[in-house]
């Protein structure tokens, strides 16, 4: 008969005593030591068996706990972040530095650290658990996890670290544990599917759904517009517009929709920037970003110069006023935003 009080609840099938055991000991793992979580990691295999759920909540649960001794990761290096992910060649992990977040906080936003090895009197880095080969040639796992012991002087909060004002005086304090990986196989396991599912569900989906939103609301309004100059510049063959046509190709009721457009392109430009600066070299080596710059500057600017135009314009090239002549730059960004999409 087993000593471990957890085998003794999946032995007797006593679900409710088992959801109990495990919730003690992943409560004292957070506040006490992770040693607590032995007794759920003798049994991981029982569970994974007979209690799939709760083997998935155990996983949850536990992707938090704070690392306070360096013996409970295998293969590591205690690291500060300190400029960004896009850094190294072949990370197989970046999940926060994919996340996408409004302005101003992503243009401020350090992301899961480009990682530089440092050490602490109280957790001695271990020696010979590297290849020595270099830092940014090898596949990483990153696990955030904030294990100091020593509050620092201003609150660490998600909050703080993304505040554009707080930014310029606060450093973060946070050390992450890094795991060098050599095959991704390690990814294809039940641990880290329902560590992604929980940060999606937590707050990944919200911030995909809030840049989806934004694409999708400019695309259709770029839609309704360059319709409605198509359809409002059309005149039957043979026939000369009339001056109340061509007034009505300048748009007069939707100058709000153009302005609305032209902040809406402006947002996702913004997008852009934190990534441009993080690393420019590599994000212009990537044909996609050229194609997205194009769709949002292009439609930017023709809702502009569609702005910019009057009754009254005459052109030089015929002598009269003929309406506005943006039409083709509208093609052109309905083209990009086509390819964007």
């Amino acid at each position: 008969m087993s000593l471990n009080p957890i085998m003794r609840a999946i032995e007797h099938t006593d679900e409710q005593m088992l959801k109990v055991l495990i919730d003690y000991c992943i409560k004292c793992a957070k506040t006490h030591h992770p040693a607590y979580l032995t007794p759920v990691e003798q049994c991981l295999a029982q569970l994974l068996k007979n209690y799939p759920e709760i083997a998935a909540n155990v996983f949850s649960s536990i992707s938090y706990i704070p690392a306070r001794n360096h013996e409970y990761v295998a293969s590591h290096a205690i690291c500060k972040p300190q400029d960004s992910l896009g850094g190294y060649k072949r990370a197989v992990f970046i999940l926060r530095s994919q996340l996408p977040t409004i302005i101003p906080s992503s243009f401020f936003k350090n992301t899961t650290g480009d990682l530089q090895l440092g050490s602490e009197p109280r957790f001695p880095i271990k020696r010979n658990v590297q290849p020595p080969y270099n830092q940014r040639s090898g596949n990483l796992y990153v696990s955030p996890f904030q294990f100091s012991p020593i509050e620092p002087l201003i609150e660490d909060s998600e909050k703080t670290r993304l505040n554009p004002f707080s930014k310029r005086f606060h450093k973060d304090r946070r050390r992450s544990v890094i795991t060098f990986i050599i095959k991704r196989d390690f990814f294809d396991n039940m641990a880290i599917a329902v560590i992604l599912r929980f940060k999606w569900y937590t707050f990944g989906f919200k911030y995909w759904l809030r840049r989806f939103s934004l694409m999708l609301m400019f695309f259709i309004l770029m839609m309704i517009i360059t319709a409605k100059q198509i359809s409002v510049s059309s005149v039957k063959k043979g026939e000369d517009p009339t001056s109340d046509e061509i007034a009505a190709r300048y748009l007069p009721g939707w100058r709000p929709v153009f302005i609305v457009t032209i902040a809406l392109g402006l947002m996702l430009c913004a997008y852009e920037i934190p990534p441009m600066f993080r690393s420019p070299i590599t994000y212009f080596r990537t044909p996609l970003k050229w194609i997205d710059l194009a769709a949002y500057l292009s439609s930017v600017v023709g809702c502009f110069l569609f702005l910019k135009t009057a009754p009254g314009t005459i052109r030089d090239d015929t002598g009269i006023d003929g309406g506005p002549s943006q039409i083709w730059i509208m093609a052109f960004s309905i083209l990009f935003l086509y390819l964007n999409m």
